[in-house]
């Protein structure tokens, strides 16, 4: 371990036109999450104007996140056999279309058009928000949470866009105008994605080592490569071989994403019929966590850089674990207590900081293992929507059956719960950091360095820069 804290790293500092990628990378994010938030912020017009019951509404957000339950996982694959960024201007380009169709099913005020264009645009969702990732991983190396903070921002603000221009034009015009709005923004992603590739083409490609080429492409040649699904399925398998960590890890962000994930789409309802507030008010105060997401992520993101992985696991998991009391005293305090929501939302919005800033930064820690840090981000990015697909369901089911009161009461109280194991599960990994987060990687990467004929020129440096260093270190 301490040959690993000690092992001297070459510079990496990343190229002016890498952060122009990032830079088109978090433009992409905005769109994204700009299109996702669209229904979350127009619930009670959606319900009024189309018309749809809040059932409907549930499965609505249900259809949207359910796909991202294995898409992820298929990009992420895609991702680690083909050039990364080929896959995501696809990816982005079938989406506008899907997004489109949105805005064409509100047109017609056809709850089924809407419901199934929805549903498409859900195929992609995840896959995209995670798709820039394995594309900036390799080239941002220790800067990653520094990258993290900047494009959580940025999408973070695309949310709060939505909130503060969705109900705006619902208002000034009418539904169709907010809807459409939101269907154009989040086609934009696709311009976006091939600006990326145009900036990536003057990026130096990290060269690898024989051993990664070797597990990037399988046993075999080129004309003997099988079709796609004896690769996926001979992928899936390799995942298995993941480290305990990445495990944990994942099951962090299932946990702590299915207690805030939700509040997007049924916050700003559960808002407006526990304090009897506007619905400009209740968006507001919903994107209030985003403000200050967008704002504390790119400080928090250029600090955690320099904590090592325990300190930044102990802060997230602290943070995790704040949000149980938020949920619990919005649930038990009696809600004509007009300071509640105000005061709630704002604790969500301080610990929500500290914890998304710090947990994306890991992800460079915690799912970068070589040639499988695709299919890495897609688990992580299926994790992170199954359970609010899930929930939304559950709620719908309960604003259908039961009281509007004892319905958003048990809403906060599951929400606290999940916060709970979430947070604790993070204090458990802990206990598997007595490795490096990717197993042996490091320590077979040093020991290799001594073995010119086999490893030659690495992604960290040559040979015998690496040695030279090494020796005055020691």
């Amino acid at each position: 371990r301490i040959r690993k804290a000690m092992a001297p790293k070459a510079s990496t500092k990343p190229p002016f036109f890498a952060w122009v990628a990032a830079f088109c990378g978090a433009c992409l994010l905005f769109a994204n999450h700009y299109y996702r938030d669209s229904m979350g912020a127009l619930q009670m017009q959606l319900e009024k104007d189309m018309p749809m019951s809040p059932l409907w509404f549930g499965l609505l957000n249900s259809f949207y996140y359910f796909p991202n339950v294995f898409m992820p996982i298929v990009m992420g694959i895609l991702q680690d056999i083909y050039p990364a960024i080929n896959i995501l201007i696809l990816t982005t380009g079938i989406a506008a279309f899907c997004q489109i169709g949105v805005g064409i099913g509100c047109q017609m005020r056809s709850v089924p058009v809407l419901i199934a264009s929805r549903a498409a645009s859900g195929l992609f969702y995840e896959a995209v928000d995670m798709g820039t990732i394995p594309i900036t991983v390799p080239i941002f190396k220790e800067r990653f949470s520094l990258l993290s903070g900047i494009t959580n921002g940025f999408l973070r603000v695309g949310s709060v866009s939505n909130f503060a221009l969705s109900p705006f034009l619902y208002s000034r015009f009418n539904l169709q105008t907010a809807i459409w709005t939101a269907s154009v923004v989040g086609a934009t992603a696709f311009v976006f994605s091939l600006l990326m590739r145009l900036s990536l083409l003057k990026v130096p490609v990290p060269t690898k080592n024989a051993t990664e080429i070797k597990q990037s492409e399988g046993d075999y040649n080129s004309s003997e490569r099988p079709w796609f699904f004896s690769i996926f399925k001979e992928r899936l398998v390799n995942a298995s071989t993941l480290p305990k960590s990445f495990w944990m890890f994942v099951a962090v962000g299932f946990s702590v994403y299915t207690a805030l994930a939700p509040l997007y789409s049924v916050g700003s309802g559960l808002l407006q019929r526990r304090y009897r507030l506007t619905t400009q008010l209740a968006d507001a105060l919903i994107v209030l966590p985003e403000v200050m997401i967008a704002i504390s992520s790119p400080i928090i993101g250029f600090y955690a850089d320099g904590w090592g992985v325990r300190v930044r696991v102990i802060r997230m998991s602290i943070s995790a674990l704040l949000f149980a009391p938020v949920f619990l005293g919005m649930a038990v305090i009696p809600h004509t207590s007009s300071m509640v929501p105000y005061i709630g939302l704002t604790l969500l919005g301080c610990f929500w900081s500290g914890f998304n800033a710090i947990f994306w930064g890991l992800v460079g820690e915690f799912c970068s293992s070589k040639s499988q840090i695709g299919i890495s981000i897609g688990i992580l990015g299926c994790a992170l929507n199954v359970g609010p697909s899930v929930i939304l369901v559950i709620i719908g089911l309960m604003q259908q059956g039961l009281s509007p009161w004892l319905a958003d009461v048990l809403t906060l109280l599951l929400f606290c719960i999940l916060s709970i194991v979430g947070g604790s599960i993070s204090f458990l990994l802990l206990t598997g950091l007595t490795e490096d987060p990717q197993g042996e990687e490091i320590e077979v990467l040093i020991d290799n360095t001594t073995d010119k004929k086999s490893q030659g020129i690495t992604s960290e440096g040559s040979i015998e820069e690496r040695q030279k260093n090494y020796k005055s270190f020691e």
